[in-house]
């Protein structure tokens, strides 16, 4: 209860933050960012050798990002990550001594809710794919599976430190899919992140 308490508190806080500077909303629309995302579950910050590989395919992906804001409120992203791994960078992941690739690709819409004239709050939802070259084989359990996918919502603060160039964190909870439906406050479920994009 003092959690949900305390996270009711904190995102009172950033939106009066927000709104304290909303008196000009920050112009994006029809603006494209590039930059990188690296966006992490929590088993990721625990999970073994490879950090962009923790212990599920489901995981947000870590990599570059592309941002369009089709106006001042919308807008959708795509981020493309990609691993590759071999010898002992497997073996706290991966029963596996062979070599390793992975692609993961999300596709995320924001919707800024608070807008200001340095920083965005924003909710967003991510579609979130993994595939790998392998059969996992992971300590916990084989999964019997090289795909894996996941849904994800969470908030989004943006802070534009000049004209062109802005750093995002993410926090949210993910949704898992693999031979099962997983979804809590802990572990793969729970996620945060950071990044960076400059605005063309």
């Amino acid at each position: 209860m003092n959690s949900v308490r305390n996270s009711v508190l904190v995102l009172v806080a950033l939106g009066l933050l927000f709104a304290s500077s909303a008196a000009e909303a920050k112009d994006v629309a029809g603006r494209f960012g590039l930059g990188l995302d690296n966006t992490m579950t929590a088993a990721t910050l625990a999970g073994g050798a490879i950090p962009a590989s923790p212990n599920s395919l489901n995981a947000p992906t870590l990599g570059l990002s592309l941002k369009y804001w089709i106006d001042n409120d919308w807008a959708i992203a795509g981020v493309l990550g990609f691993l590759y791994a071999t010898g002992e960078a497997t073996q706290n992941v991966y029963n596996d001594d062979g070599g390793i690739w992975a692609f993961s690709l999300d596709f995320k819409g924001i919707y800024n809710f608070v807008k200001g004239d340095k920083a965005n709050l924003g909710a967003f939802a991510t579609l979130h794919m993994r595939k790998e070259s392998v059969t996992l084989k992971r300590p916990e359990g084989p999964y019997h599976s090289d795909f894996g996918f996941a849904f994800a919502l969470g908030f989004t603060p943006e802070v534009f430190l000049t004209d062109d160039f802005a750093l995002n964190v993410e926090f949210g909870l993910n949704l898992r899919f693999q031979q099962g439906v997983a979804f809590g406050i802990s572990g793969d479920n729970l996620l945060g992140g950071f990044g960076f994009h400059y605005y063309f």
